[in-house]
């Protein structure tokens, strides 16, 4: 009576072919990872290292809505963004103009410019197709008779 069926295929090879093809799929996996970061687009600030260099000369043009005292509060929905400013008596603030730019967190390099109505009151109103859901940032450049500012607020986009 002979024990054929206890034999291995090829003796002494099972785990050395284990080990192998574990570290073949490790491989493949990390080329896979490769080449989706580097055809993905990028997502980052763009021209971020000029927008650096000129930090000072920006901050002396802008004035920063929180040292100014105002409250600022912006929601976006139905590719509506509303930007609500008030001052440090609880009073709106009188905005002339303001412009902006809008932008998915997770691709910042995809923007959407913004021209906002002030139809007073310290509401600022705009049109944007925000169409993906989730983090988008809000920068707006306000224009009041007295100053300059510049308002960044992040605003939750609900899926549909």
């Amino acid at each position: 009576m002979t024990d054929d069926a206890a034999k291995p295929l090829i003796p002494g090879w099972g785990w050395p072919l284990i080990v192998v093809g574990l570290l073949g799929l490790n491989i493949a996996v990390c080329a896979i990872t490769v080449v989706y970061a580097v055809s993905t687009p990028e997502g980052v600030e763009p021209d971020y290292y000029t927008r650096a260099l000129g930090w000072d000369e920006d901050r002396a043009t802008f004035a920063d809505p929180d040292t100014l005292g105002w409250t600022v509060k912006a929601s976006a929905a139905g590719g509506a963004i509303s930007v609500i400013v008030i001052d440090l008596d609880g009073k709106p603030v009188e905005v002339t103009s303001a412009t902006g730019v809008c932008f998915h967190e997770a691709h910042a390099d995809q923007r959407l410019p913004l021209t906002f109505d002030c139809p007073g009151g310290g509401l600022l109103l705009a049109r944007a197709d925000m169409s993906r859901p989730g983090l988008w940032e809000v920068r707006v450049e306000v224009t009041t008779p007295e100053t300059r500012a510049r308002i960044v607020r992040q605003v939750e986009v609900a899926g549909s």
